[in-house]
This record gives structure tokens, sequence and C-alpha cells, in this order.
């Protein structure tokens, strides 16, 4: 999943894509020439049509619309598996990460305090959603 282009610039890239078959294994989401894989974002069949990503460059790469290019590439490709939800995890001490994927159209939908640890200090975990398709009206929710 790691590939250093022969300008210099390092991507990695991974996407995760629930089965409702089997939610919790690793399994290919694209051609192997495309070095993008899934698994389960949550376990149950409810959770089929949701995705969540993360997309890494580093400094280097930031900036060039290599991470748009990969988005975009992502999301194309999620669409036509029938993703409906796509979901990007990104620590609130990443503004620029959190920029980014408002520019692309994912929102804000809630923040998980204190949920991750680095270099020995608690962080926030800012959850963001962009809807690829529009969901049918299925009614009043039952209850």
């Amino acid at each position: 999943m790691h590939r250093t282009r022969p300008t210099g610039v390092s991507v990695t890239c991974s996407a995760s894509i629930t089965s409702p078959s089997r939610p919790r294994r690793l399994r290919r989401a694209w051609p192997p020439s495309r070095n993008v894989w899934r698994r389960g974002f949550r376990p149950g069949d409810g959770y089929a049509r949701t995705m969540e990503h993360t997309i890494l460059l580093v400094p280097g790469g930031q900036g060039r619309g290599l991470g748009r290019a990969l988005m975009g590439a992502l999301e194309t490709h999620a669409a036509h598996a029938g993703v409906h939800a796509k979901i990007a995890a990104v620590s609130a001490d990443n503004p620029g990460g959190i920029a980014f994927h408002a520019a692309l159209g994912y929102a804000e939908v809630g923040r998980l305090p204190q949920v991750g640890v680095k270099a020995g200090r608690f962080l926030d975990l800012v959850l963001m959603q962009k809807m690829l398709s529009v969901a049918p009206d299925t009614g009043p929710a039952a209850g």
C-alpha cells in the first residue's frame, strides 16, 4: 500500500468499506494495481453502504492536487460500488486535514473527545461525512 513515485512523492492510501459477508476481514476493494484495501467499517449489514477512508500525504506531496485526485478516484469508485456515505475521521490537531475535507464537501458531524493518544497526550477525533447518493424517502421510522 505504499509506493514512492519517480517524482519522489510518497503516497499512502487506504480505504475501508463494509462487506456484509465478511465485515472484519481485509479484502481487495480495487484491482491489485490500485493498492487500496477494504475492511468492515462497523460489523453488521446496516453499515454495508458506508465507507471510511484515510489518505496521508507527506508534506512534499501536499498542495499539488494529489490528495484531491486520490479522493476523486476513491469517491468515483465508492459511488459505483453503491456506497451511500463516506466518513473521514480526522485528528482535531490537523486543521489542514479538516479544511481539505471541508473543501471537498465533507461536513463535521461529531467529535470524540480524547479518544486518541499521540506523544503522550490525548487527542480529539473529528468525524466528517459526505453523502454520495440520495437516500430514498422511506417514510417515518417505525417505533
